[in-house]
């Protein structure tokens, strides 16, 4: 056992560390009355060869599988590649080609204003679309756009879309 400390010692404090991915002493917590994702969640496909941004969320339970279903129906597994806590979003790698990746809108090119759809997957795997508009630009340091389509977890890592389908960004 320890010696006692004496009167007015401090407990000496643990070095910090660089939390890394699977880092069980930075694991995201479930809030009170909120159930932690364990199923279906919504991504975006970034490339033809297979990369894939989706929300970390379901990634917390570290699942022995992993699975992307394109709207084609094609469901094919897909590796971890890493999270990205702060901003709530996972790169997924899909071993196929020929996926059909998504076209994202120069930024200065996004007017505040422009319609906006959140698309994304509810929890019975139905599509979800809420829609509003882009209501601000450069929020978060000029990294984020606001808007007032109504988002949830059920579409987070999914796009937030114009009119003609073409990506503003991902939905945290």
């Amino acid at each position: 056992k320890d010696p006692p400390k004496k009167g007015g010692e401090e407990e000496p404090r643990p070095e910090a560390k660089t939390p890394r991915l699977g880092d069980e002493s930075k694991k995201m917590p479930a809030m009170p009355g909120f159930q932690k994702a364990e199923g279906p969640t919504t991504g975006v496909v970034l490339s033809a060869d297979g990369y894939v941004i989706t929300s970390a969320w379901n990634f917390e339970g570290r699942p022995t599988v992993i699975t992307v279903t394109t709207g084609d129906g094609k469901t094919t597994a897909a590796r971890l590649l890493g999270v990205d806590r702060a901003a709530g979003l996972a790169l997924l790698k899909v071993e196929r080609d020929g996926m059909s990746p998504a076209t994202f809108l120069d930024p200065k090119d996004v007017a505040v204003g422009a319609w906006a759809f959140a698309v994304g997957r509810a929890i019975d795997k139905r599509p979800d679309v809420k829609y509003g508009i882009v209501s601000a630009k450069n929020r978060i340091e000029g990294n984020a756009l606001q808007t007032d389509a109504a988002t949830s977890p059920s579409n987070y890592g999914g796009p937030l879309i114009d009119l003609e389908g073409r990506v503003f960004g991902i939905i945290v």
